[in-house]
């Protein structure tokens, strides 16, 4: 096997469209767009390391329960170093009994 493939087989799971970069385990490795929930992110180009990731419901005072959240921080990482990081959240699961809110739904 090349080193090419092996490297593009190493590097599939970020770009996999099956799962969210949130359900992903932190240190997972890839290049360009990856899927959070049901949305695409477009990365620049290069390496991206998946360096935190998060979940979270957003509640309001009308209700208990709202829109579950997730965010994801990924870096791309040169010798060590912290070359530049982007962070990317969205509603995950939409509340949809309850509509869309302005003050509380990205």
């Amino acid at each position: 096997m090349s080193r090419g493939a092996l490297l593009f087989i190493l590097l599939v799971p970020l770009l996999a469209a099956a799962g969210s970069l949130h359900e992903e385990p932190v240190g997972t490795r890839g290049r360009g767009d990856f899927a959070l929930g049901q949305k695409r992110v477009h990365a620049p180009p290069g390496e991206w390391t998946l360096i935190a990731r998060s979940t979270w419901t957003g509640t309001t005072n009308r209700v208990l329960q709202g829109t579950n959240f997730a965010g994801v921080y990924v870096a791309q990482i040169d010798d060590g170093r912290l070359v530049r990081a982007v962070q990317a959240w969205t509603n995950i699961d939409p509340n949809l009994t309850r509509g869309w809110m302005r003050d509380v739904d990205p």
